[in-house]
């Protein structure tokens, strides 16, 4: 920051450099292979100049090349000596483009569309890439997961890079190192451009295919701005308007060629009925807009692949003849609360591989619980919503093609037991159901990649359901369950009435949440030690004021321990087991708790985090707190 003498970054030692090239291009050769290699891999090295990047980028690209011949054409190139280019970076770059397969140029040279140092989001680009064409596919269906792979190369190959993780483990977005960047937007030439909005500018995109529009604090609306840019901007094929703009350009349709354009986050409220001229968009995303509907002509563009409406939290009403959009694949609508119904004939859209919500009503004009069974390639996630809506066991039905169950059963039992889903299911949760019980395809073994559940508000239900013989299940979250009074075999999955058990119960599970149980008196868990929730790791319980004791066979493994104590009989001695792996304990929500049970928290010996909130009546922490000596 200026007051202190500079330090300058040296380049990596020409060692360090050798083994980073190694781990990337000699990860998996035998040793004689390797000895083989080694010679030609260091002069390699040299000509990277010691810059991690080159090194990392052009030992992915030497992992692909078997033979020496191979090795020596890289070594031999022309390229090294293309002169001091970006510092002597660009041509190990450039050799790595080179080395890609055609496809792979295209995809990774569309990614320039983006700024630099841009968090770019896997699903994203994956659909974007498919619209553009550059995904060549015998069938249809493989073109997102071959899309996929495409996105995963470039990321071993160190073109994307920073990769971030969602919640599953699974890779959602990644960036683009800057000098990665000028390669891709040198090969693509005029083909790309990022374009700032500025009160003055002069720039138009005339001959640009895909163009990144960003606003700046100069104009509080842009619109104007954006409509002079895109005067004559005919062979545009890819538009991304990052900026303030309150109405379409009045121009914006009249971009025949337009595959992709992305209007996400501006305060747009309508979309003109000229939207329906784009004959050749495949892919428009609105989400995070003020649109409260689509115009009917949104239909006429019938090669519309994508379209994403997520986060649009005014919109209302699709259009009424959206079943005529059969190139449909992804129509992802999460989080539009006040979107109360589909519209009929959503079921004739069978391409679709991605339909985040499902909304059963609008009366005549809504679409029915039956057009779900059409479509068969669904993947991802699905929220069924407004099943209360389903006026008939036969309209239930028709979606599992099966048959009708007895009239006596309660139309609310019925409708979820028909709808039983795919054996690969993978989560399930359900909100506020008034039924009796809970389906018996849930319980049943065949789920055997079912890994989280959530059972929230089931008001009526009076008996948890045999989840323990779920041979996958993780993570499990039960909230509202206010009948429930007993939990004991029946959870396990037990259904004997013997007590010593039936084997082993919930082998995988590791999270394990009970809240909003008033009336739960008792748990127990029959058999012996660890044949029930022998890996379990975290236990929350809350609010459930009548729960005296926990079990004393609970696994010894536990890890975490969130309790709300509102009764005596949880505070009387030996109510509470010791875990002796237990590292953090929380007491919570617990006004009634003036002292801990006598000796219970000093054989707590692996506690090292202890947290209290609101226990307003709690005077004093007991002397044996000083022996926890991992606190």
């Amino acid at each position: 920051m200026g007051t202190t003498r500079m330090y300058k970054l040296a380049v990596l030692s020409e060692d360090n450099c050798w083994l980073l090239f190694r781990h990337r291009a000699l990860k998996h050769r035998s040793a004689e292979e390797r000895l083989e290699l080694e010679e030609i891999g260091r002069e390699i090295v040299k000509r990277c100049g010691g810059v991690p990047l080159a090194a990392k980028t052009i030992g992915s690209a030497m992992c692909s090349r078997r033979t020496r011949s191979q090795w020596d054409l890289v070594l031999g190139s022309e390229i090294w000596n293309s002169g001091d280019i970006l510092g002597g970076i660009l041509p190990a770059l450039l050799l790595s483009y080179y080395d890609l397969p055609p496809t792979l140029k295209q995809c990774f040279t569309y990614c320039s569309v983006f700024p630099k140092d841009w968090w770019i989001n896997k699903d994203v680009i994956v659909k974007l890439w498919v619209a553009q064409g550059f995904i060549c596919s015998e069938r249809s269906g493989e073109m997102e997961e071959i899309s996929e792979l495409y996105f995963d190369d470039l990321l071993r190959l160190s073109l994307l890079q920073d990769a971030e993780i969602d919640s599953d483990g699974n890779i959602f977005r990644c960036k683009m190192h800057d000098l990665v960047h000028d390669l891709a937007q040198s090969v693509a030439r005029s083909d790309s451009s990022v374009v700032e909005i500025r009160k003055q500018t002069l720039f138009n995109v005339n001959n640009i295919r895909h163009s990144f529009l960003i606003g700046s604090d100069e104009v509080n609306d842009e619109s104007d701005a954006v409509a002079s840019i895109l005067y004559k901007a005919d062979k545009l094929r890819t538009l991304v308007l990052h900026s303030r703009i309150s109405r379409v350009p009045h121009n914006l349709f009249h971009l025949r060629r337009l595959r992709a354009l992305d209007l996400s986050r501006t305060s747009i409220e309508e979309l003109p009925p000229t939207v329906g001229q784009l004959k050749h968009l495949r892919y428009l995303d609105l989400s995070y807009t003020h649109m409260k509907e689509l115009p009917e002509e949104v239909t006429n563009c019938r090669n519309l692949q994508t379209l994403r409406l997520n986060g649009c939290a005014r919109l209302r009403k699709l259009p009424i003849e959206m079943r005529k959009m059969i190139s449909m694949r992804h129509l992802e609508l999460e989080d539009t609360h006040m979107l109360k119904f589909l519209p009929q004939g959503i079921g004739r859209l069978t391409e679709l591989r991605t339909l985040t919500d499902f909304i059963v009503g609008g009366g005549d004009e809504g679409c029915k619980c039956g057009e779900l069974k059409q479509l068969n390639h669904l993947q991802g996630r699905l929220q069924i919503t407004g099943l209360e809506n389903v006026r008939s066991k036969d309209e239930a039905s028709v979606v599992a093609g099966g048959e009708l169950l007895d009239d006596e059963v309660k139309m609310m039992d019925d409708v979820l037991e028909i709808l039983q889903p795919h054996r690969n299911l993978k989560e399930f949760e359900i909100w506020n159901y008034e039924g009796s019980e809970l389906p018996k395809w849930i319980v049943n073994p065949l789920f055997s990649n079912l890994m989280k559940v959530n059972l929230m508000s089931c008001w009526n239900c009076k008996q948890l359901p045999g989840l323990g013989k779920l041979t996958s299940l993780k993570y499990l979250d039960i909230m509202g369950m206010e009948e429930v009074a007993y939990v004991g075999g029946e959870f396990s999955g037990d259904d004997t009435n013997d007590r010593s058990g039936g084997g082993l119960s919930f082998p995988k599970l590791e999270t394990l949440i009970f809240s909003k149980m008033p009336n739960w008196k008792e748990w127990e868990l029959r058999g012996g030690d660890g044949e029930v929730l022998p890996s379990l790791l975290r236990l929350e319980i809350r609010n459930c004021p009548k729960l005296n004791t926990l079990p004393r066979n609970l696994s010894l493994l536990l890890q975490k321990l969130a309790l709300n104590i509102t009764n005596d009989g949880m505070l009387s001695e030996g109510s509470l087991p010791v875990f002796p792996n237990l590292n953090h304990l929380v007491i919570w929500y617990s006004p009634e708790l003036t002292s801990f049970p006598c000796g219970w928290l000093g054989k707590l010996k692996a506690l090292q985090t202890f947290q209290i909130y609101k226990c307003p009546r709690l005077g004093s922490l007991p002397e044996e707190l000083q022996h926890l000596t991992m606190l």
